[in-house]
């Protein structure tokens, strides 16, 4: 945050502002608890009213198929399956498909980690038929 503030300007001056009459003010907590009662603003100079700051963005294409990625999650990795299958899958196909998935890799279990991934997601994955589900939502 603080590297984004300094791209803005630079830093004049800060106010600061009391808080009165909150709802808050009339509650009493278990816990030890400290309220928030004042306000910060940070007031930055741009030295250039003409710059404006950018960041430079490179195009390409990955494959989150064939890339573990740490943010990704088996349940977005299951949707993102459905829909390059069409929004509609059997568990068998989704188990050929993501078997060699560096995520299924570290897992040996992970037929059971999507099948219950599935299962907790009742209404993302709508069940058709024995072991076959689609997405709660058309795919283009």
């Amino acid at each position: 945050m603080q590297n984004d503030l300094m791209r803005m300007g630079d830093f004049e001056s800060f106010l600061v502002k009391g808080q009165f009459n909150c709802v808050s003010d009339n509650r009493r907590y278990k816990k030890p608890f400290i309220p928030v009662v004042t306000e910060y603003v940070l007031i930055l100079r741009k030295a250039d009213s003409l710059t404006v700051p950018f960041s430079c963005r490179q195009e390409g294409c990955l494959s989150v198929i064939q890339t573990d990625l740490q943010t990704i999650t088996w349940h977005h990795l299951i949707r993102m399956s459905m829909e390059s299958m069409g929004g509609t899958a059997a568990l068998s196909d989704l188990y050929d498909l993501l078997r060699d998935h560096p995520k299924a890799r570290k897992n040996p279990h992970y037929e059971d980690r999507i099948r219950a991934t599935i299962y907790e997601h009742p209404d993302q994955y709508l069940r058709t038929a024995q072991g076959c589900y689609q997405l709660n939502y058309a795919v283009a």
